[in-house]
């Protein structure tokens, strides 16, 4: 086959055996004559294609033979072992994708062309930068995530058959690989100095360069170096900076020691820099090395070479949850939010990442802060250290008067030296166990749940003392103690804390494996926890814009006591009997203030179902459908203020 580069772009013209493409090829061919479920995909630029699953239209045994060749292919020319599943995108005459960049993650998108052999059509050749690539038979592109990419508009026949047809996805880095006589367990010793050694001595490179790195060495048996070579770079920053960073990093090889053994070892380490966390990459990621569990250990080693990495703890959470390896999950979390969110006031962190520059208050944030503090002093907890801090924030508290309850003040411009300097912290962190026994309830049936959640038409179920008594104490304690409500870019004072950011404790750990555990039909191991989160609303909230999450199943329940609701008919939830449509991507339905949504479920006439809140009320429904926290009055008092938890699992179209 062969093989052209240009900058970040990749050309393999003849990729496959000519009887495997042709079988992908005849595969669509015959699904033409039956109905495979293609949605319309859209974007805010005005562009539009075709996409569907490829085993709803290619033969699934075809699919994974081209996933194993780009594999192989990929580990061989770039050292890179991770390959997505691809989709399958259909753009006939008059479809369009306008030049647009599909984001930051300094991962590769590939394509890979099945459009008919001499179709007629012309235009349909993928724009990057001055590059036109045209969608030829059985012809591979690979390009860089970072470039802005599109699709020129096709002319001619409107016959999908004479469309341009590709398979799509990702590319990006697996855990370091070894082959010859040294095992990972056997080279790490010498590996792992040089990687701390380099990390430590190059932060202010790290910090200000983004993307990918793979090296190779071959190491001789008497465990020195034999050789060294960059295979894959596509790092993104100062040229001279990095030049010298990489001469550091191959003088560190050349100069480690590894274990004697009877032959060679080569091996391959990517390495990544400023790349956004796992989570954001495509789902259905098919790799060398087995998942998470093959690359648990690689991991965890690299987290200790490189333990200021906050986007790398990230991306072992997001792989953790993955799996359903919630204990991984929760212990690397905790460690994120340590090292981003951390001071010196909780568990003796001393040195935390600096915040964002542009990061803001509010007054009610503000107002919330402060009720907080006084709440922890009032109870003996925080220690004495905080009464500073709260005196801080009562004065900035006090000139907030006569600013809107929204109005976002830079951090930087509060006068308050101590506010400055504490605020987006972990001031305390109520520590909360799990409860003997189970968390959740028994005066629930588990069985008859999912039974009326199975056989509602919607997927909706309502469970009331969702959690045991204790559980509920030990969680509306965590929640009113632990200062990690931070996220405040919300209207009307409303406030999130999430998983990665302190919003974690054994408890609410055992509370997600229970809620796994109860349901094995509905969630089960087949949709493991994909992310958790805690919201507080001010005293009177307005309801709040109708969204979906990315998820199959939602579960939320709310915590504050019953005495708090001052209109016990409302303050619940609102569900519509409309799904998101399939096609619709999560920016579609969750930026604008849901005005899309609203519009939506205006011209398809939805109907809404209204639960009233109920303290420790559990409400466990499809994830697709759009819904709403209702208008809520609750009490003055900050152990008045409404919370909810709520816990996704699994993927969104996955339900059921």
């Amino acid at each position: 086959m062969g093989q052209s580069v240009s900058g970040g772009l990749m050309i393999v013209d003849r990729f496959l055996f000519e009887t495997l493409a042709h079988r992908l090829r005849t595969g669509f061919d015959r699904a033409l004559d039956g109905a495979p479920a293609w949605a319309v995909k859209t974007d805010r630029t005005g562009g539009f294609f075709l996409r569907a699953r490829p085993e709803a239209v290619l033969s699934d045994e075809d699919v994974r033979h081209f996933v194993d060749a780009l594999r192989a292919w990929s580990f061989d020319r770039l050292g890179l072992a991770r390959v997505s599943r691809p989709v399958l995108d259909l753009h006939a005459a008059g479809a369009r994708t306008p030049v647009a960049s599909s984001g930051s993650s300094g991962r590769l998108v590939y394509q890979y062309f099945l459009t008919r052999e001499g179709a007629p059509a012309a235009g349909g050749g993928t724009v990057l930068g001055n590059e036109v690539v045209d969608p030829l038979f059985n012809r591979l592109a690979v390009f860089d995530s970072r470039a802005a990419h599109g699709v020129a508009p096709l002319e001619g026949s409107p016959v999908p058959a004479e469309g341009r047809l590709a398979l799509t996805g990702t590319i990006r880095e697996s855990g370091p690989s070894l082959t010859g006589s040294l095992t990972l367990d056997q080279a790490w010793p010498g590996l792992e100095p040089v990687l701390r050694r380099f990390f430590a001595e190059n932060q202010a490179v790290v910090r200000g360069h983004d993307g990918l790195l793979v090296v190779q060495c071959r190491i001789g048996p008497d465990g020195r170096v034999v050789d060294w070579t960059v295979k894959f770079d596509r790092v993104v920053g100062d040229g001279e900076a990095w030049k010298q960073a990489l001469a550091r990093l191959e003088a560190g090889f050349r100069a480690a020691t590894f274990a004697a053994a009877a032959g060679e070892t080569e091996l391959v380490l990517p390495l990544s820099f400023g790349l956004v966390p796992a989570e954001e990459e495509e789902a259905g990621e098919e790799a060398a090395s087995g998942g998470f569990g093959g690359d648990r250990a690689v991991l965890s080693r690299m987290a200790e070479v490189r333990p200021r990495d906050a986007r790398l703890l990230n991306s072992i959470v997001s792989a953790a949850l993955r799996v359903g390896d919630l204990e991984t999950a929760a212990d690397f979390a905790a460690r994120h939010a340590l090292l981003a969110r951390g001071s010196d006031k909780v568990r003796g962190e001393t040195d935390p990442l600096a915040l964002a520059q542009d990061h803001y208050l509010t007054p009610l944030k503000i107002k919330h802060d402060t009720e907080q503090f006084r709440h922890l002093r009032r109870h003996g907890r925080g220690g004495p250290e905080l009464d500073e801090v709260l005196a801080a924030y009562e004065r900035t508290l006090e000139r907030c008067a006569g600013r809107g309850p929204d109005e976002r003040i830079p951090v930087a411009e509060v006068e308050e030296e101590t506010v400055r300097a504490v605020d987006g912290r972990i001031l305390y962190l109520r520590p909360t166990p799990r409860v003997p026994g189970a968390a959740l309830s028994d005066r629930w049936d588990k069985r008859e749940v999912e039974d009326g959640y199975l056989d509602h038409s919607l997927g909706i179920m309502v469970i009331d003392d969702f959690l045991s008594p204790d559980a509920w104490r030990e969680l509306l304690a965590f929640c009113q103690d632990s200062t990690v409500w931070f996220a405040n870019r919300y209207r009307n004072g409303r406030l999130g804390a999430f998983f990665g950011e302190g919003f974690n404790c054994p408890l609410l750990v055992q509370i997600a494996e229970e809620i796994r555990d109860a349901f094995p039909r509905v969630i089960g191991r087949k949709h493991p926890l994909a992310q958790m989160w805690g919201y507080k609303y001010s005293p009177v909230h307005s309801s709040v814009a109708p969204h979906a999450d990315f998820a199959a199943v939602n579960v939320n329940f709310w915590i504050t006591p019953d005495e708090a609701n001052l209109d016990p008919g409302q303050g619940g939830l609102i569900i519509y009997d409309r799904e998101a449509p399939p096609e619709w991507e999560f920016d579609d339905y969750n930026k604008n203030r849901g005005r899309r949504i609203t519009t939506f479920i205006s011209e398809t006439g939805a109907k809404s179902i209204e639960i009233p809140y109920r303290a420790n009320r559990a409400v466990i429904f499809n994830s697709d459908l759009f819904h709403a926290t209702a208008k809520c009055h609750f009490g003055e008092r900050y152990e008045d203020r409404r919370m909810n938890v709520t816990m996704l699992y699994g993927r969104r179209g996955e339900a059921g």
